[in-house]
């Protein structure tokens, strides 16, 4: 692991991550109509692997540049955010391709 991180950084990204989960989760849940629970879930993986990402983003190429508290834990945030509603998608694509679409004609 990098030198230069503190063991409060790792609990900034913690805190991001957490505060970005339920948000994530929600509107996953909302968007999909045929997979709620699924993209749910998909939201939640990918929002948890959000906190990898950061400290793999912020530890390996940046040489773990010694930022403030507030900065990592609003970056986390936002990765976090971003790599759960890519794990919604993702689940909501790879598993809702096989349904058919339902019909809204009303047919006498």
């Amino acid at each position: 692991m990098p030198q230069n991180i503190d063991f409060l950084d790792y609990i900034w990204v913690a805190v991001g991550t957490v505060f970005a989960l339920p948000g994530v989760v929600f509107i996953a849940y909302n968007v999909a109509p045929r997979l709620r629970f699924a993209s749910a879930l998909g939201a939640f993986i990918g929002g948890v692997l959000g906190y990898l990402v950061t400290m793999f983003a912020w530890g390996t190429p940046l040489d773990s540049v010694h930022l403030e508290g507030a900065v990592v834990g609003v970056t986390s945030f936002f990765i976090s955010s971003v790599t759960g509603l890519i794990g919604a998608m993702l689940v909501s694509f790879l598993a809702g391709g096989s349904q058919k679409p339902r019909s809204t004609q009303v047919e006498y």
